[in-house]
């Protein structure tokens, strides 16, 4: 013989309560949660204290007056408790909407801390954009004026003015017999003094050749640095501007 399950028997009472719809299985007052009743008037939030105690008030004297012991029972220690604990749970929930309050300015405090740093930050990039545009403009008129202000003559011109002045310098004056005033003293003078002369003048192109090349050189070096700062300008202003 299968034992079978023990139902609790719920006097018809029962349908009395509030809300006990929602507790019956199948519709049977036999089968009938009052576990899953006397658990739910328990508040879970402050929104559902007022709600609960309104609650509370049509359920604790149904209960009382329920023909069923186990309910009558009930409806006692659920008027003994929430008049124990309701002091309590003032003070609970007044702390906790002070609680609230306070994040909820914490919250404000932050918002304005926020839009205030967003501030300062925008500033500071569009101070960076405008000095990076300064700067960019003020290496950009250095260099057109270094290259407008300085002009490089080619080397070939300097290498046939040296050729030429070397060619003319090297020419010996000539002699005529019947010159009776130059004598044979004035003529060798005459010729050391170009010999002289034409041994100086290429080591005069030489170091006049050198010093143009040294001073392309330094214009060389200045241009292309003046190039890698605009560039460096342009790579600042370009990651300032993308982070707008």
């Amino acid at each position: 013989m299968t034992k079978q399950k023990k139902t609790p028997q719920w006097y018809p009472g029962t349908l009395n309560l509030p809300n006990a719809q929602y507790f019956l299985s199948a519709k049977d007052p036999r089968d009938f949660d009052y576990v899953a009743y006397l658990t739910f008037i328990k508040p879970s939030s402050r929104q559902l204290r007022d709600v609960t105690s309104e609650w509370l008030k049509t359920v604790i004297p149904t209960l009382k007056n329920s023909p069923c012991q186990e309910l009558r029972e009930a409806g006692n220690r659920l008027t003994t408790e929430w008049t124990s604990k309701k002091a309590s749970r003032d003070a609970f929930w007044e702390n906790l909407a002070k609680a609230e309050e306070r994040e909820q300015e914490k919250l404000d405090r932050m918002k304005r801390l926020k839009s205030a740093g967003e501030q300062r930050l925008r500033a500071a990039e569009d101070y960076l954009v405008e000095e990076t545009k300064q700067d960019f403009e003020l290496e950009t008129k250095l260099y057109k004026a270094a290259s407008s202000s300085t002009q490089v003559l080619p080397v070939s011109q300097h290498e046939s003015s040296a050729s030429s002045s070397s060619s003319s310098s090297l020419n010996v004056p000539s002699v005529t017999p019947s010159d009776s005033t130059s004598s044979l003293t004035d003529i060798l003078d005459s010729t050391l003094t170009t010999n002289a002369m034409s041994n100086s003048i290429p080591n005069m192109v030489e170091s006049r050749s050198a010093s143009n090349n040294a001073a392309t050189s330094s214009r060389k070096r200045k241009m292309s640095k003046s190039s890698v700062i605009s560039e460096d300008c342009w790579h600042d202003l370009y990651v300032s501007l993308s982070k707008l």
